[in-house]
């Protein structure tokens, strides 16, 4: 308790430094008085009694210098002696404090936007559970050449059928497009994907629900699911977007859920929308334009993954373990923020077909059209 009060008692003597000044010097000015008078009795002239009171009294300045390291915080003194010098060559020189303050002001952002996007990449935890099971499946065209692309509608078809490693697949493919009819018009980012996309990050809407296969059907695909951002930005957070009809590219889309605010991948996507392919884009083996997504069965490695393609027909080569963002290789899970296609790309599933020829493919689009 004692010690309790010590330190509270230093600390107001900080702010009561001119007060304690000033009755320090009195005390020692009526103790030396008092040595004076006394070396006086005893016949000292009164300049013989006051050296010899000085000199007795073993110095002055010390003296107070010893009284203030006591009552106070040293340090703290120190400091704001330090400040308020600062201040006053500050104050003398402005053209040197706006250079030092823009510098600091464009040191801090440029800290403070490095380690935000740090810490959404790298330090958060990721929103997607169990993320080690979730891979990038890619297309290697040219055997060894190391050339990973997206993949062709097709080929993911023989995918989805062959494996039995594969809890689900999923695939993507993002666009550009105009919105309309919901206040001012603009351009949004929207993610044509299957409906097994959320059950392969194993997300679910916050407000409504996400589309099913159903709705992955040409003339059914009128739906959309809103990004938590975009939801935010655009609409108000209002709940009762539901169910509101916005136009993209002049389609007519109905807002049946809204994602929660973890799930941000991929990064820039304001809108889900349904792929909705033709019978005949699905045998197209020409237009590698989409992004597949897979998650691991439980129990099944990587490799039994590329063991298990690799006993259907020819299409899938070879497995590249690669880690772009740990820099290196490895079954480790990655650590980090809301995922992106880079970060989710621990592992490649890397497709192989050679010597495909135009003529031996079905359909012509890329992008399945809504």
């Amino acid at each position: 308790m004692n010690d309790i009060r010590t330190l509270l008692s230093r600390c107001a003597s900080v702010f009561r430094r001119k007060r304690l000044d000033e009755d320090l010097n009195d005390e020692l000015r009526s103790h030396i008085e008092l040595a004076v008078e006394e070396n006086m009795q005893h016949g000292m002239t009164e300049e013989e009694a006051r050296t010899a009171a000085l000199r007795a009294f073993g110095g002055v300045t010390q003296t107070r210098e010893n009284y203030r390291v006591q009552r106070g915080l040293p340090f703290l003194e120190i400091l704001w002696s330090d400040v308020r010098y600062a201040v006053r060559q500050l104050w003398k020189s402005p053209g040197f404090t706006i250079t030092t303050a823009l510098t600091l002001a464009i040191g801090i952002g440029m800290n403070t936007a490095v380690f935000s996007m740090m810490d959404a990449v790298v330090l958060r935890p990721l929103a997607v559970p169990d993320m080690s099971r979730v891979v990038i499946v890619a297309e290697e065209h040219g055997r060894g050449s190391g050339d990973y692309k997206q993949v062709a509608l097709g080929n993911y078809q023989d995918w989805k059928q062959q494996s039995r490693s594969f809890a689900d697949l999923a695939i993507r493919s993002d666009a550009s497009m105009s919105l309309t009819g919901s206040g001012e018009a603009l351009h949004v980012q929207a993610a044509f994907a299957t409906a097994s996309f959320f059950e392969v990050l194993r997300t679910n809407a916050l407000l409504g629900r996400v589309y099913q296969d159903r709705e992955c059907q040409p003339g059914h695909n009128t739906v959309a699911v809103l990004s938590y951002a975009f939801w935010q930005k655009r609409f108000g957070a209002d709940p009762s977007v539901l169910g509101r009809v916005i136009n993209l590219d002049g389609q007519a889309y109905t807002v049946i859920g809204v994602l929660p605010k973890t799930m941000q991948y991929p990064s820039i996507s304001e809108v889900f929308l349904p792929l909705a392919p033709t019978p005949q884009q699905l045998q197209n083996r020409i237009a590698h334009d989409y992004l597949v997504v897979g998650r691991l069965r439980p129990g099944v490695s990587v490799g039994q993954a590329q063991e298990d393609l690799l006993e259907g027909p020819p299409l899938v080569d070879q497995l590249i373990e690669h880690d772009l963002v740990l820099g290196g290789k490895g079954s480790e899970p990655l650590r980090g923020g809301p995922i992106d296609d880079q970060r989710v790309r621990r592992h490649l599933l890397v497709g192989h077909r050679d010597g495909l020829e135009e003529g031996d493919q079905a359909g012509q689009l890329g992008r399945a059209d809504p």
